[in-house]
């Protein structure tokens, strides 16, 4: 026989747990467990730029929202490679977020130049993993599509340093 619901959710932190059976309905409730989490909403970036480097419109608009909502003033966003080296002629970045694939050409050389001219870099990709990275960038923080905003946070804290 199958366990029952509250045989399978207990000691879990789901509060309250409600479990559906064809005969009956039952409630039971667990006491809550604190999960501290930072406060994303606090913007916490302000006085930094950030360039935003995405061949997909909708989700270059989504990223430019998020990064204004956490404190950034927001260069671009680009859809290309040559858009982003435009928008870098006449504004430097604090950090730059670059999408890994865009289309038939590849982030890397962007990425490595504003290392080099010591704009830290986070990456965005829709893979899996950081497929496509150069190997020298491996150390570059990157974040999955679509992106969580707390792993965003913590991403852009790790290149920034703080």
């Amino acid at each position: 026989m199958f366990p029952s619901c509250l045989e399978r959710h207990r000691g879990s932190a789901i509060d309250p747990i409600r479990c559906y059976n064809p005969v009956r309905r039952v409630e039971a409730s667990t006491p809550p467990i604190a999960v501290e989490e930072p406060d994303i909403s606090t913007p916490r970036y302000l006085g930094h730029t950030a360039l935003i480097l995405e061949d997909n419109f909708i989700i270059g608009l989504a990223f430019k929202v998020q990064l204004e909502d956490m404190g950034f003033a927001v260069i671009g966003p680009a859809s290309t490679l040559d858009d982003a080296r435009g928008l870098l002629k006449s504004q430097t970045p604090t950090v730059a977020l670059l999408d890994i694939n865009l289309g038939h050409q590849s982030s890397n050389g962007l990425a490595q130049e504003l290392l080099a001219s010591g704009v830290p870099v986070v990456f965005v990709t829709g893979y899996d993993t950081a497929r496509g990275v150069d190997p020298t960038l491996a150390a570059v923080p990157c974040v999955r599509k679509p992106v969580d905003p707390t792993l965003l946070r913590r991403a852009l804290d790790r290149a920034l340093g703080l």
